[in-house]
């Protein structure tokens, strides 16, 4: 039976009332006898399957969504959780008890499929992504936000760089990872709906691809060389064998024109590129970022003329 409204109980605002060693049988539940607590375990499952059966209901979870953004609306609740959050985090032995629990909880094969089940629906409808992004563009135009996540990124990027570097595939691993997926393209409907979906995406995303400043650049120089026969096609307007050409020439020439940086890319990969177009009847020529330069102009002016009349 609780306390009468406006009793003070005798230990309010008093330190050291309980012995160590009480407080520790305390914490680890020692006044229960093995009854007490088969019980109270009886209780909770039962109130879980009770509020398990509740929230099948779509009006119930409707009205407890609601409530639930009523009070996230609030920016004092809102800066009390974060403030919450942000202390119990900083304690180290709590982040080592949640990366051990989280690691327990995603060994479970059923658990984890299931969760990827739920991400990989999550974007399917257009008004989903549509929310997602507005919500994303929102947490963005704040400052606050903005400064935290770009100072995240400055630390989480070297670290995924380094990582990533280590991380290297082997041949038998990457013939054992392309064999699993082919026997799960075939026998997984979903997994095929999901790739058809992934593709279609890409496709869209690289048919709006427009020329970054090197490329309009070069666009600019062989307009002004060999106006309308050269048009830029990076963007996946055309490809050879999966791969895609920077710019072909469109006046009855099979020649193409490759830009490369030499941030992506490595001088072995000229010869490569080159002999995979020749196998398609197109004559290739690789032009380098740094001959874009006006010191380099009237060398590449030569190159591309001779290229262009041979």
């Amino acid at each position: 039976m609780g306390q009468p409204k406006g009793c003070i109980p005798w230990n309010k605002g008093r330190s050291g009332v309980y012995s160590p060693e009480c407080r520790e049988r305390m914490s680890n539940g020692c006044r229960m006898s093995e009854a007490h607590k088969s019980a109270v375990m009886k209780n909770i499952k039962k109130a879980t399957e009770a509020n398990k059966v509740l929230w099948q209901d779509p009006e119930f979870r409707a009205s407890m969504a609601c409530k639930r953004k009523e009070i996230w609306a609030r920016a004092s609740y809102r800066a009390i959780i974060s403030e919450h959050r942000r202390r119990v985090w900083l304690d180290e032995d709590y982040r080592r008890r949640q990366g051990e629990k989280y690691r327990a909880v995603w060994a479970n094969e059923e658990y984890k499929n299931r969760m990827k089940q739920i991400r990989s629906h999550r974007c399917d409808t257009k008004e989903q992504r549509e929310a997602i992004s507005k919500l994303r563009k929102e947490l963005w135009a704040d400052p606050r936000y903005r400064e935290k996540m770009l100072k995240h990124l400055a630390i989480a990027q070297p670290l995924a760089t380094k990582a990533a570097k280590k991380r290297i595939i082997t041949e038998e691993e990457h013939e054992r990872r392309s064999r699993e997926a082919k026997v799960k393209f075939a026998n997984d409907p979903e997994y095929q709906e999901r790739m058809r979906r992934m593709r279609e995406n890409a496709w869209a995303a690289m048919a709006k691809r427009k020329p970054n400043f090197k490329e309009v650049e070069l666009s600019e120089i062989l307009e002004s060389l060999f106006p309308g026969e050269w048009k830029y096609v990076g963007n996946w307007q055309v490809e050879f064998g999966g791969k895609c050409p920077d710019y072909m020439n469109v006046n009855g020439q099979k020649k193409l024109i490759e830009l490369f940086g030499s941030a992506v890319h490595k001088p072995d990969e000229v010869d490569p590129r080159i002999a995979h177009f020749k196998e398609y009847g197109f004559a290739t020529i690789v032009i380098w970022v740094n001959e874009l330069k006006k010191y380099n102009r009237n060398n590449l002016i030569v190159k591309l003329r001779s290229f262009h009349h041979r």
